[in-house]
């Protein structure tokens, strides 16, 4: 079994909706602890407990795949499409996250690739690019520009 380790990639890139903690997406954490974690491990919210990317449920990549190593997130919840996130530090261009979506357009799913500037969606191979304008507090995208 796969443990987190100091990857702390999803408490910043992420969006928590939690009622007791709204964290927007690429934003970090108020309880994440520099070198340590999550500051309210024990007492974290259902959300943060429940969450578990493929890589730490061992359904995506090697050792060298963990998120922080990386750069990407992934969360793959359905059988045809998939989200990619960029991890702290990384831009949806960087190798990890790419290689990543090549590899589930390949399979033909549909990819929602997130980094803090950008999204770019890519549907039965044909990607569009939109720069991310306002996301607000839950997450949820408010105005997007095609680029």
């Amino acid at each position: 079994m796969r443990t987190c380790g100091p990857c702390t990639a999803c408490c910043t890139a992420l969006a928590v909706l939690d009622a007791t903690l709204k964290k927007a997406r690429f934003a970090p954490c108020r309880h994440l602890a520099a070198g340590c974690g999550c500051g309210i491990y024990d007492q974290r919210p259902k959300s943060c407990a429940d969450f578990a990317c493929d890589w730490l449920r061992g359904t995506w990549g090697g050792e060298d795949d963990r998120p922080d190593l990386s750069g990407v997130i992934v969360e793959a919840g359905r059988p045809d499409s998939v989200a990619l996130a960029a991890a702290p530090g990384h831009t949806i261009d960087d190798h990890g996250p790419r290689t990543a979506e090549a590899l589930f357009v390949a399979q033909g799913r549909a990819v929602q690739a997130w980094d803090p500037h950008r999204m770019r969606l890519t549907i039965d191979g044909a990607a569009r690019e939109f720069a991310v304008v306002c996301v607000d507090v839950d997450g949820i995208l408010l105005a997007h520009v095609a680029t």
